[in-house]
């Protein structure tokens, strides 16, 4: 049975998970769902109430970040290095990004220029911190 992915059609952190299932080649289903208008089944299982879920032979996993590191473990190989200081810098930097991801989500729907401006701002900061970060390295391990 293939692993269901739930999400709404322009989700970022559903866009971490679909990035990581296709990475390790492996195969699911994917369900857009009204997140305005929520089916039933979907409020029964979602105890946040929010996407991306994961459904896994039957069993409900919630929140992006730990959804991948599920994906990571089940699936090798690891996606992170075995070093585990490098292991943990990895995960502050996928910490970090959910502002990323949150940010680039923000600018299609923000309705007041000041308020995109502001946003758009903010998003260029924390990619100047990610570039300061990398300039020395190819990537983060």
């Amino acid at each position: 049975m293939p692993l269901k992915l739930v999400s709404f059609k322009a989700c970022p952190f559903v866009q971490r998970v679909a990035i990581t299932l296709q990475y390790k080649g492996i195969d699911y289903d994917i369900e857009y769902i009204d997140l305005g208008s929520p089916p039933e089944w979907f409020l029964a299982i979602s105890p946040l109430k929010k996407v991306p879920l994961l459904i896994v032979d039957g069993t409900v996993i919630f929140e992006s970040a730990v959804i991948n590191e599920y994906i990571d473990e089940a699936y090798p190989p690891t996606l992170h290095p075995e070093d585990l200081l490098m292991k943990a810098i990895n995960r502050s930097w996928i910490e970090f990004c959910n502002n990323i991801s949150l940010y680039t989500f923000q600018l299609t729907i923000k309705e007041k220029k000041n308020d995109f401006e502001d946003t758009l701002e903010a998003l260029l900061n924390d990619f100047d911190l990610v570039e300061d970060y990398l300039k020395a390295k190819p990537f983060f391990n």
